[in-house]
C-alpha cells in the first residue's frame, strides 16, 4: 500500500512538473520567428505561396496564416497573426483598418494575436505534447468595438441596416479543445453580450482584456476557434468576424486585465430579424464592392453612395 502511494504521488508530481514545463504563448520577438517593430507591426507567418498555410511558433504553440492572393486586388490573411498596434479609436486612415488592433495594448509584454475567420474552414492551434491549459486573455479589435458602437453598415434588420448593436444582440467566442481529433469539450465567451432586455440591466463588451479558464477542455492536443453574431444578412454573419488573444497556457496573474465596458439597457422596439434583399458582388477600379437595396458599399460595409 506503501509503494502505491509513492507512485500516486509520483505520478502527480510527473504530472504537474510536464504541466509546469508548457511554454506559453505570449506572441513575443525571439530570434528566427516573430519580429515586431513600430516600423513592422504586424507578423503574417512566412512567406507562402497563394492558398498555402505558413505554419509558425509562440512557445509550445504552433498557429497557422493562411494567405489568399487576389493579385491586383490585394493580398488577405486569415486564421492566425501576431500584432502590436495599439489604437483605440477606429478610422479607415489607421494602419490595417484596425483588423490587427486590440482595442488597448497586449495583456502581457508587447505582442498579441488576432485571429481572423478563414474561409478555408478551421486552422487548429496545436501543441507539441498534450496539456491541460489554464486559459488565455482575449479581447476585441478596435474594428469590432466600433461595429457594436456604430454598427457594420450591412446587416439587415427592422429599423435599419447595419445598426449598432442593441438588445438582443451578440457576439460570442466558443474554444474547442481536441485530443487525437476528437473533441473534448467548449468553452463560451460573449465578447458583446446585450441580450438583456429588461430596464436596469447592463450590456456588455470587451475592450479591455479578459481571462477565460480552459481547464474544463481536459487534456487537449489542439485548440479551434469559432464566433458567432446575430447581425447578418443574406450573405451571413456581418460582424467583423475577429478576437483578439495573448499568453494562451500562461498564468492569470501575468496578464493586465480589466472590467467588461457597460451600457446601461435601452428601450428599443427594433428586433434582429433577417430580410431577403439580395446582394450583388462587384470589382471596380480594383475595389470589391457589395450592391444592394439600391447602395454601394466597400468591402468593409462603409456606403459609398
Amino acid at each position: 500500500m506503501k509503494k502505491l502511494f509513492i507512485s500516486a504521488i509520483a505520478m502527480m508530481v510527473c504530472a504537474m512538473s510536464a504541466n509546469a514545463e508548457l511554454k506559453p504563448a505570449t506572441f513575443e520577438n525571439e530570434d528566427g520567428g516573430i519580429q515586431l517593430s513600430a516600423e513592422t507591426p504586424v507578423w503574417r507567418g512566412y512567406p507562402v505561396e497563394d492558398e498555402e498555410e505558413s505554419l509558425w511558433k509562440s512557445g509550445d504553440f504552433t498557429f497557422t496564416t493562411t494567405i489568399d492572393d487576389w493579385g491586383e486586388y490585394g493580398v488577405y490573411y486569415y486564421d492566425i497573426t501576431a500584432s502590436n498596434l495599439q489604437n483605440t479609436t477606429f478610422s479607415w486612415s489607421n494602419p490595417y483598418f484596425d483588423q490587427y488592433a486590440a482595442a488597448g495594448k497586449a495583456a502581457e509584454g508587447n505582442n498579441y494575436a488576432v485571429w481572423y475567420y478563414s474561409w478555408y474552414g478551421p486552422a487548429n492551434v496545436t501543441l507539441e505534447e498534450a496539456q491541460v491549459l489554464s486559459g488565455m486573455a482575449v479581447t476585441n479589435n478596435t474594428y469590432l468595438v466600433d461595429a457594436v458602437l456604430n454598427g457594420d453598415g450591412m446587416s439587415e434588420e427592422e429599423g435599419g441596416k447595419g445598426l449598432p448593436f442593441h438588445a438582443g444582440d451578440y457576439y460570442k467566442l466558443t474554444i474547442t479543445g481536441y485530443l487525437n481529433e476528437e473533441a473534448t469539450g467548449e468553452v463560451e465567451f460573449y465578447l458583446a453580450d446585450f441580450r438583456a432586455t429588461e430596464a436596469g440591466a447592463k450590456w456588455y463588451y470587451a475592450e479591455n482584456w479578459q481571462w477565460i479558464d480552459l481547464t474544463s477542455l481536459g487534456t487537449v492536443d489542439a485548440i479551434g476557434f469559432a464566433v458567432e453574431s446575430t447581425k447578418s444578412n443574406t450573405q451571413g454573419s456581418t460582424t467583423p468576424s475577429y478576437f483578439c488573444f495573448d499568453n494562451l497556457g500562461g498564468d492569470k496573474q501575468d496578464c493586465e486585465l480589466g472590467a467588461m465596458t457597460e451600457i446601461e439597457v435601452k428601450a428599443t422596439a427594433v428586433e434582429n430579424t433577417v430580410a431577403t434583399v439580395s446582394a450583388q458582388k462587384a470589382i471596380r477600379d480594383g475595389q470589391l464592392l457589395i450592391i444592394r437595396d439600391g447602395k454601394t458599399f466597400n468591402a468593409q460595409g462603409v456606403v459609398l453612395r
